[in-house]
């Protein structure tokens, strides 16, 4: 291995010698015709005369010397979309409509797509109609708990007052009449005689609400009880008037003491009626509940309504259209792909220079596939996330890098990152030092008697308008970096030395230049 590589340096140290050797020809063959010979390749336009009898060209000079120059890694990568949807249905349905295409730009909240919704407007109508025939429920159960509620309390008390004029009646009779009894006795039979008509006009009220089945049948028993007791109120006031009346037998004494009792039952009973009312209260809970839930079934329904129009999740650019009017759509199945107008390119970085690599630094990203020219295309972008977990096949890292506004962007493109790692030191040149003529590079060295000399060089990476010379020059020489296209070999100069700021800040620590480069 060693042997090939060194003939295949003599080859080329052979074809450099040959070349000087023209060149020398080339000069000695002006000199002795005195002419001036002008030849122009590419930007530059070269002059080759007899040095005999040419002035001294005036060039500004520069010493070589040693630079800190920072080393890349590139990694390749995918420009992506920072934000991709794809707009795919919650239901199973027909699309009716759909109003982009790709590549139209879409704002956030568009409507992009409808889906056949019949059997959900059907069935939301159904929804609202059984939440008004429960809110009518709730409106009856509410009344009807009322009417019980205040007929057990009217109950109670006719059934109280009644109990009341017996336990007096008796009194009465036990102890004998009297003027002032018999007159109550008489008001009694009064009072009486009301409550009984009153009772009958309720009771027939009930019994005809009963009949159009308004009221159940426990509410018509409580009305008939009442007016029963009513009646045997007023028959037994008659009955006290008139034994008030003839005077107190011991038949009548017996009678007044069941009438109490008969009152007393009855009282029972119109509190036993009341338990109804706690019966009525929990229906109407129980329709109020049935209200709610079936306020909830149509919330329900016209969110499920409301899937049958998909919107743009966010404004952006429409980049895949899955489906077409017509197509049978499920959950799952995406309609359209949506990108917003934000990049960035996402590279896989070996695990060994993730170190060089933090959230916020400068990188530099080529998009090779843009039109223009190759700046155009490389621009600096910003790491904007560093995916913490690796590849453990690869053992690599994804870097996600946002990029500029660049015409011509779009996802999928290939691209490649570039980021500094180390620092060497390096021979550089100012860059109008270099020269190129028929695929040849030079440049021209000053020697002490101030004659330019062609220089072959083999140049390197080129940085802050420096060039790296890789091989060719050695530290301390000193090379002519203006009128260069005026100079040939052998020519004579005037030399102007100049200190480039570079060349005075080379002493910077090369860490310190590293990361000057990666933040821009």
């Amino acid at each position: 291995m060693v042997q090939p590589r060194f003939r295949n340096m003599m080859v080329v140290w052979a074809v450099l010698a040959l070349i000087v050797v023209i060149a020398a020809g080339a000069f000695y063959l002006g000199r002795r015709q005195g002419a001036v010979e002008e030849t122009t390749r590419g930007s530059h336009t070269y002059q080759i005369a007899s040095a005999a009898e040419q002035e001294p060209i005036p060039v500004e000079t520069e010493r070589v010397s040693l630079s800190n120059l920072p080393t890349y890694a590139e990694a390749t990568g995918t420009v992506k979309s920072r934000t991709r949807a794809d707009l795919s249905p919650k239901i199973v349905s027909t699309v009716r409509t759909i109003s982009v295409h790709e590549g139209d730009r879409v704002v956030q909240g568009q409507i992009l797509v409808t889906l056949d919704a019949s059997d959900l407007q059907a069935q939301t109508a159904q929804s609202e109609a059984a939440l008004r025939a429960a809110q009518y429920q709730v409106e009856a159960a509410r009344t009807l708990a009322q009417l019980q509620r205040s007929q057990s309390d009217v109950g109670i008390a006719q059934a109280q007052a009644a109990l009341e004029a017996a336990r007096q009646q008796l009194a009465i009779v036990r102890t004998g009449p009297r003027r002032q009894e018999r007159a109550q006795a008489r008001l009694q039979v009064a009072q009486a005689e009301a409550t009984f008509r009153n009772a009958e006009i309720e009771y027939q009220r009930m019994q005809r609400l009963y009949d159009q089945e308004v009221i159940p049948k426990q509410r018509l028993d409580a009305a008939r009880t009442q007016y029963e007791v009513a009646k045997a109120a007023y028959e037994a006031a008659k009955q006290q008037a008139e034994l008030v009346e003839e005077g107190s037998r011991i038949e009548e004494i017996r009678a007044a003491e069941e009438r109490v009792r008969s009152a007393e039952e009855a009282l029972r009973l119109a509190k036993a009626s009341a338990a109804q009312n706690e019966l009525r209260e929990q229906q109407a809970r129980a329709a109020a509940a049935e209200a709610r839930r079936a306020a909830a079934a149509l919330r329900l329904s016209r969110v499920t309504l409301g899937y049958s129009v998909l919107k743009a999740p966010f404004s952006g650019v429409v980049v895949a259209r899955h489906a077409d009017p017509g197509d049978l759509v499920a959950p799952g199945t995406p309609i359209l792909t949506i990108e917003d107008a934000v990049y960035r390119l996402e590279a896989d970085v070996p695990e060994t220079y993730m170190p060089h690599l933090s959230v916020g630094q400068r990188v530099e990203c080529t998009i090779d596939a843009l039109p223009g020219s190759a700046s155009a295309r490389s621009v600096t972008a910003v790491i904007s996330e560093i995916v913490p977990a690796g590849d453990a096949a690869s053992r690599t890292f994804t870097v996600k890098a946002d990029l500029p506004q660049m015409p011509g962007l779009k996802s999928g493109l290939f691209g490649r990152l570039r980021f500094p790692v180390d620092t060497k030191t390096s021979v550089t040149v100012p860059k109008s030092a270099v020269w190129e003529r028929g695929g040849v590079t030079g440049v021209f060295v000053i020697d002490g008697q101030n004659t330019a000399r062609v220089r072959l060089v083999k140049t390197g990476k080129t940085l802050d308008g420096r060039v790296e010379i890789v091989s060719g020059l050695s530290e301390g020489e000193t090379v002519a970096v203006t009128n260069v296209g005026k100079l040939s070999d052998a020519a004579k100069v005037k030399a102007l030395e100049r200190r480039s700021m570079l060349h005075r800040n080379r002493k910077l620590d090369s860490n310190q230049t590293a990361r000057r480069i990666a933040h821009g």
